[in-house]
């Protein structure tokens, strides 16, 4: 996997992300890529175990095939928030409401 990573970010596009992930510059929009080659490029990005990556998908679905083909390729455990984690209930609202004044 690790000569795909580097031919990945060998890529004119792709070649500057390390670069800006290491001096801040992220986040960064990635589009026109199908699922399979969103995951190839976050894996050769996610493959420095000291930096960690997060990424937004559209949905839970979308989410969890995601990071299926990341743990493939990585062999790692893949972290998914989904979007229950995100959502505030009135109760939640009311009382952060509370703790803000």
């Amino acid at each position: 996997m690790n000569v795909l990573f580097r031919q990945i970010l060998n890529n004119k596009e792709a070649a500057p992300l390390p670069y800006l992930r290491e001096s801040g510059g992220l986040p960064a929009l990635i589009s026109g890529l199908s699922a399979v080659h969103r995951a190839n490029l976050a894996a050769a990005l996610a493959e420095s175990p000291e930096e960690k990556l997060f990424v937004i998908c559209p949905d839970d679905t979308s989410a969890e095939n995601f990071a299926n083909d990341l743990h493939s390729m990585l062999g790692e455990q893949v972290n998914v928030l989904g979007m229950r984690e995100f959502t505030f209930y009135p109760v939640e609202a009311a009382s952060r409401q509370d703790e803000q004044r």
